[in-house]
């Protein structure tokens, strides 16, 4: 037994790395892609709206603006969106957007630099990890708000724990079958422990001959003909 523990060993090691390593690298793949999708969305929902955005943000009209937030945030995968001047103030929001995010979390970032730009980072609200998306409205003159969205991480996270799971199943079975395939006495192990041992008599129970000859019993029934070796 132990001499099959030290024998597993190395291979048990070898597969928890490759497993270990296997399912960090699909979840940081499967992580970028969500961020690329949320990215991807939070523009063209900007995007199409802007024409409409920008007439009802140049005529003062706040519902008109909540309106148009509100379909943005009909997208499964939108928590609440909002619409923030440029000196930080929130201009409109819809009625799920959370009352802990401030517009200076969204206007900040994205009007850091000397031009605007669009902002992206993961955060946590409360105990929800979210996505939060930061992107400029710009009109003919230039712009004139910024528009944040909060994106649900929750089917990521989903995601990566059933890779989790897949990925520890494997390795136990693995683990399992290497275990299994090196406790078992190989064809050529069992023919030296044959040759350097007299053959034991057939009447004698099989376990307590193995003992006796200290060949494992796998050992034992081939070289008193009862088996064939594995090759």
């Amino acid at each position: 037994m132990t001499s099959t523990l030290r024998d597993s060993f190395p291979m048990l090691v070898g597969l928890a790395l490759l497993t270990a390593v296997g399912y960090l690298v699909i979840s940081a793949t499967g992580r970028s892609w969500f961020e690329h999708d949320v990215q991807m969305r939070a523009e063209l929902a900007v995007r199409g709206a802007r024409r409409g955005l920008v007439s009802r943000w140049e005529r003062g009209d706040h519902k008109g603006i909540g309106q148009l937030l509100e379909d943005i945030a009909r997208d499964e995968r939108i928590l609440g969106v909002v619409a923030c001047s440029l000196d930080g103030a929130t201009f409109a929001h819809t009625a799920e957007f959370p009352r802990e995010l401030s517009c200076p979390r969204f206007t900040g970032p994205a009007l850091a630099a000397s031009e605007p730009r669009e902002w992206n980072q993961a955060a946590r609200i409360g105990d929800a990890r979210v996505y939060l998306s930061a992107i400029p409205l710009r009109a003919e003159a230039g712009p004139i708000g910024v528009i944040g969205l909060i994106h649900d991480m929750s089917y990521i996270e989903h995601r990566n724990a059933v890779t989790r799971r897949a990925a520890i199943s494997l390795f136990l079975l693995l683990g399992f079958a290497s275990a299994a395939r090196a406790s078992a006495p190989s064809s050529s192990r069992c023919s030296r422990m044959c040759a350097s041992s007299p053959r034991s008599s057939p009447a004698r129970p099989a376990p307590r001959r193995a003992a006796a000859s200290g060949r494992p019993i796998g050992c034992e029934r081939c070289c008193t003909g009862t088996c064939a070796a594995r090759r």
